[in-house]
């Protein structure tokens, strides 16, 4: 009889303290697990009473996986460092581009981490894009500007073809990503010398980010683009032209001692018939 009196006690106790302590999904998990409960003394007992709840298994595991995942750092790319975002290309490029044309733009967003050498070489080689497209940069400034309001949507419809090329698979390529800087501070230099589109600069620099960014996002990672791999490309670009403007440079150097030396031919050969003839003629006096 002590017996019987002491297992419903025990029984209670123990489901009481369980129902207080474990999770509400624990619970039905317990009073749904299809057994039928044993009647001992009038008091409805579960089997699974005795059994150690699963939950603490279930949270060591997953502590596992926490560890495991704290111990593994993922690894991050390039493009995603807050030096390299792309809004700092688009600010540097926007202020680089409009200062060429001798003006400024004051209400441009501060960098916080100021100017990184990759914006540097983006600087030489979107200006590079431009030399070599301007008359299709122009139509797309001229129809982009033609808008009463440039929205984003206006914005995107324009910039479809700029710098796209069918042979690329990757929807932000190198190539494009220049000519969306080069369109776009094109673009800018002419607003900020209109008061009436001065203050559109600052929304053009935000939709050219966004159009650039979300791209990279969904893109570079799969088609393993880096900004690292940019500056390869890009400095061999900047190496070409810096050559070529040092081979004109000495070109011209050439060709202005060149004149100068057939001039101080020209003024020597002069001086000598000169003096020969006077020599003559001091003679023929004589």
């Amino acid at each position: 009889m002590t017996r019987d009196n002491a297992t419903p006690s025990c029984s209670q106790e123990t489901f009481a303290f369980r129902r207080r302590t474990m999770a509400t999904g624990d619970i039905k998990e317990l009073l749904s697990s299809g057994s039928d409960p044993m009647e001992h003394d009038g008091l409805a007992v579960k089997h699974e009473e005795v059994i150690v709840p699963m939950p603490t298994r279930r949270m060591s595991i997953g502590n596992e996986s926490c560890a495991r995942s704290l111990a593994e750092p993922r690894e991050i790319n390039d493009w995603e460092l807050e030096r390299l975002d792309i809004e700092g290309f688009v600010v540097d490029y926007f202020t680089f581009r409009i200062r060429k044309e001798g003006l400024e733009w004051y209400d441009a967003p501060e960098l916080p981490y100021g100017t990184q050498p990759e914006h540097e070489v983006m600087r030489c080689v979107a200006s590079v894009f431009e030399e070599k497209n301007s008359q299709e940069l122009e139509k797309f400034a001229e129809q982009l500007m033609a808008s009463p309001k440039v929205t984003f949507s206006v914005y995107q419809e324009i910039v479809q073809s700029v710098g796209f090329s069918a042979s690329e698979a990757c929807p932000m390529s190198y190539g494009r990503l220049v000519g969306l800087l080069s369109f776009g501070g094109l673009v800018a230099s002419k607003m900020i010398s209109h008061p009436t589109l001065r203050e559109q600069v600052r929304n053009m620099a935000v939709y050219t980010s966004l159009f650039i960014k979300s791209r990279i996002r969904s893109s570079w990672k799969e088609h393993k683009k880096t900004w690292a791999g940019f500056m390869e490309l890009g400095v061999a670009v900047r190496d070409k032209k810096q050559n070529v403007a040092n081979a004109e440079t000495m070109r011209k150097s050439r060709r202005r001692w060149s004149v100068y030396g057939m001039t101080a031919a020209a003024v020597a050969v002069f001086s000598i018939v000169v003096g020969g003839r006077m020599i003559l003629s001091g003679a023929s006096i004589k």
